[in-house]
């Protein structure tokens, strides 16, 4: 087993890496560890941690070395983080094997999450809820003092919607090349957000208020559309206003997966997920 520092190895990652995965060895690479096998990778795993919740962003281990203890060894040594958590979690597939490993270090499955997906030439929008919100468009070559402003009002929304503040996870979301991203603000308070990737995957997306989440939603969709031919989004099964919404507007159930923590946490039906790996 080697644990991964990100001081030093981050820049020497390789550039065809995923982007989230030098994101984590930048932020927490104390919870990023690999199982390596006569000079190759056998598999590896690393975390989050975000306030009190410590979150499993990546888990695998090559077919030809499963069942040999090493996940078990891996998930262990992700857990002992140099940060203090209360809460841990992590986005599982549906397999009784990664449930199971889940489940013994204390996890509990609490809702599905479903991915949807949409041709953009057929999806109907409606976009006339909410008409008091306003919607502000933030850029990365704003100035820093703007985005940092900003920051500290999406983690305000994110306290109580996802149970912690990411602002390291903003700076991430906000300066990936080709990402959009949306203040929702009413009466001058900013009071959600969402997120454009240049894949054409909406999220995260977040609301202090059920009653704003579809337009807010909407509003990002209604960006995407513009833009791309295809849209994806993950969206928790709490979140079933928005699922029913998404679904007569054109959307189809792709494949859903599973959410798991020691605890229940956050006001899910208020959020739109980033993805499996920053949740």
């Amino acid at each position: 087993m080697r644990k991964v520092h990100g001081a030093c190895t981050a820049e020497r990652y390789p550039r065809a890496a995923a982007p989230y995965l030098r994101h984590i060895l930048k932020t927490d690479s104390h919870s990023f560890w690999v199982a390596e096998s006569g000079g190759r990778i056998a598999g590896f795993a690393c975390a989050i941690v975000r306030g009190p919740i410590w979150f499993l962003s990546d888990f695998w281990i090559l077919p030809q070395f499963q069942n040999r203890g090493i996940g078990k060894e891996l998930l262990g040594r992700a857990l002992q983080s140099e940060r203090k958590f209360r809460i841990i979690s992590t986005y599982s597939s549906l397999h009784p094997s990664a449930m199971r490993s889940y489940m013994m270090v204390g996890m509990t499955p609490r809702f599905p999450v479903f991915t949807l997906v949409a041709r953009t030439e057929s999806l109907k929008l409606d976009t006339s809820h909410a008409e008091s919100v306003e919607l502000v468009e933030l850029s990365p070559t704003d100035p820093l003092g703007t985005i940092r402003k900003a920051i500290m009002e999406m983690t305000s929304v994110d306290r109580l919607v996802r149970g912690s503040g990411r602002d390291e996870d903003h700076d991430f979301f906000i300066n990936r090349n080709g990402n959009r991203c949306w203040l929702a603000r009413e009466r001058r308070q900013t009071v959600g957000y969402s997120y454009l990737t240049p894949e054409g995957q909406i999220g995260p997306v977040a609301t202090k208020s059920g009653r704003n989440m579809l337009f807010i939603l909407f509003r990002a969709i209604q960006a995407g559309v513009r833009l791309h031919s295809h849209l994806s989004i993950r969206v928790p099964s709490l979140n079933l206003e928005s699922m029913r919404a998404l679904m007569r507007a054109g959307f189809q159930i792709e494949s859903h997966a599973l959410f798991m923590s020691s605890k229940e946490f956050g006001r899910m039906e208020n959020y739109v997920i980033s993805g499996p790996a920053l949740f």
